[in-house]
């Protein structure tokens, strides 16, 4: 009998000692934070302006900004509006160089933020950020008239 009560004692030992140095469940939070769409609205596109066909290879610059340009008669920056959530930065760029053909002449946009180049940084702080595209673009003496029109694109993401 004092052997049966041993091994039972032995057994019930064995079996509750893993629980008794089990650690406990500790409940933990699984969350997600969306923010907030950006998003870019346009109020004006980049306008190099009204030129005379020039007697030499000539630059005409639009800067990325309200005023400033060389550029012809009527020149402004592409303006755009950009939201996006309070407290977040963003990567800006836009499509550059990009090219438009009249005749056999043929234009090459390269186009430029405040940065100087064709990518920034922005930081969301509760109101809305504009964003101004601005470029240069070489005209060759003897140019063909014309309107010379391209498309680019600009990109607004979250870091």
């Amino acid at each position: 009998m004092k052997g049966k009560l041993i091994f039972w004692i032995a057994l019930l030992s064995m079996v509750a000692t893993p629980a008794a140095f089990a650690a406990n469940p500790e409940p933990f939070d699984v969350t997600i934070k969306i923010r907030e769409p950006i998003t870019i609205t346009e109020n004006a596109f980049l306008d190099f302006g009204v030129i005379d066909v020039p007697a030499a290879l000539t630059t005409y610059t639009v800067a990325a900004a309200a005023t400033g340009h060389s550029a012809g008669t009527g020149a402004n920056a592409a303006d755009f509006t950009v939201t996006g959530e309070s407290g977040y930065a963003a990567d800006v760029s836009v499509t550059s160089p990009v090219s438009a053909t009249v005749g056999a002449t043929t234009l090459n946009f390269n186009l430029q933020l405040a940065s100087g180049t064709a990518t920034d940084v922005i930081n969301f702080a509760g109101s809305p950020i504009t964003v101004y595209v601005g470029g240069a673009v070489d005209v060759p003496a003897g140019a063909d008239a014309g309107t010379y029109t391209t498309t680019s694109q600009i990109s607004v993401v979250y870091q």
